[in-house]
């Protein structure tokens, strides 16, 4: 298989952090929405069942990415861009420091997936036949 570095390192990233978000979301979703909702450390119950959709989906673009196909490309662009935009309102009204730092993390980490998708391949050197 022919894939980019850019394309593997964008990969594993994205599978990593597709399961951080599943390994850190699943207490919050046990604790369910009545609970959330009174807990001032913690975001709100949408936001959390957001992040552990886009996380699962996460998983599955970063195959799709490892194995080179274009559908998992766009999955991960859209699910970054996706993720990105619910981490927004975190930068500056998060109720805790851990959940501003979570939220930045967030994003820098989905603008470097993105960017490194969106690197242009290297072109091959044409083959010079001496004959």
């Amino acid at each position: 298989m022919n894939r980019p570095k850019t394309y593997t390192i964008a990969a594993i990233l994205q599978f990593l952090f597709s399961v951080y978000a599943v390994v850190t979301s699943i207490p919050l979703l046990a604790r369910g929405t009545t609970v959330t909702e009174q807990a001032a450390d913690s975001p709100p119950y949408f936001i959390v069942m957001l992040g552990f959709i886009v996380a699962v989906l996460g998983i599955i673009s970063a195959y799709g990415v490892w194995r080179n196909q274009k559908w998992g490309v766009i999955l991960t662009i859209i699910l970054r861009a996706l993720d990105s935009l619910s981490a927004l309102p975190g930068l500056l009204f998060a109720p805790t420091l851990y959940w501003k730092i979570h939220s930045w993390s967030g994003v820098l980490i989905s603008i470097i997936i993105i960017v490194l998708l969106l690197w242009p391949k290297p072109k091959l050197a044409p083959v010079s036949q001496n004959v």
